[in-house]
């Protein structure tokens, strides 16, 4: 029986070392023909992993969450001081521009 991510979320990894090299290579960007040669299998067995295995895609899925939430939290932060009077100006070149 297949189960989502989250029923899965508080479990400790049930994937094998071999597919947590994998999936850390494919979540640093690598191809997954790159991954499989690193790690000794073919392509088509981590392609299989990452349609059929459920344990894998949960991790997968929680890694990509983990990566746009953080880098929701980083572009927010970034906009939130940007618009913050005075960035990257010094105080009197932020007053003057702003007419005061």
């Amino acid at each position: 029986m297949q189960r989502n991510a989250t029923e899965a979320r508080d479990e400790p990894s049930k994937l094998s070392p071999i597919k947590q090299q994998a999936l850390a290579a494919l979540l640093a960007g690598s191809t997954v023909t790159a991954a499989a040669d690193a790690e000794g299998v073919d392509r088509t067995t981590v392609h299989r992993w990452l349609r059929s295995d459920c344990d894998i895609q949960a991790a997968m899925n929680r890694a990509r969450r983990e990566l746009r939430d953080a880098t929701a939290s980083r572009l927010y932060d970034a906009a939130q001081r940007a618009l913050s009077p005075g960035w990257g100006l010094g105080a009197e070149e932020s007053r003057r521009r702003r007419g005061l």
